[in-house]
């Protein structure tokens, strides 16, 4: 950005200013998109309604990426810095999407509740762990959040799975 304000002369440093906020736009976008179509299509229409239109989940695709991003900038006035932010999301996202992930390609009976369920008790549990150290000023019983987050996240996931596929009435090949 110093660049473009003191080096290059007023036009390149005006496009290379445009072209900054063009890319800082377009991740926020997709940050906010992605998550806002998952939880609308994955497991709105799947879990909760599926007869729901594809008008309605507009709607409500447009609604989460507004409750999603007012959640984040809630969230975010939390960390002191950048890079604490994004060690907390790298955080969110490895407790709470990689087990689940990773039991859909190796174990056969993983359900897909069971992944849902995994994934929002290890971002849950990110959130709160954060929270309380936050308050606090060291973390609660002096664990880094990723290991309550990961234990949260592999206890609910086999759990919930052994309890669907126990529920399940077996089939014959």
């Amino acid at each position: 950005m110093r660049v473009a304000i003191d080096v290059l002369p007023g036009l390149l440093g005006a496009l290379l200013l445009a072209g900054a906020a063009a890319i800082i736009v377009s991740t926020a976008n997709s940050m906010l998109l992605t998550p806002a179509t998952s939880l609308v299509h994955d497991v709105y229409r799947r879990f909760v309604r599926p007869t729901v239109s594809d008008r309605e989940v507009l709607i409500y695709t447009r609604g989460a990426v507004v409750a999603l991003g007012a959640v984040a900038f809630i969230i975010g006035n939390f960390f002191p810095t950048i890079l604490s932010m994004a060690l907390w999301a790298y955080t969110m996202y490895g407790a709470g999407v990689t087990p689940a992930l990773l039991a859909a390609l190796v174990w056969k009976r993983v359900t897909p509740a069971a992944g849902v369920a995994s994934i929002a008790s290890g971002m849950i549990t990110t959130i709160v762990w954060e929270m309380s150290g936050l308050r606090a000023g060291s973390y609660p019983l002096g664990l880094q959040t990723v290991y309550p987050a990961l234990a949260f996240s592999i206890g609910t996931l086999v759990t919930v799975s052994l309890l669907h596929s126990a529920q399940r009435p077996a089939t014959t090949a």
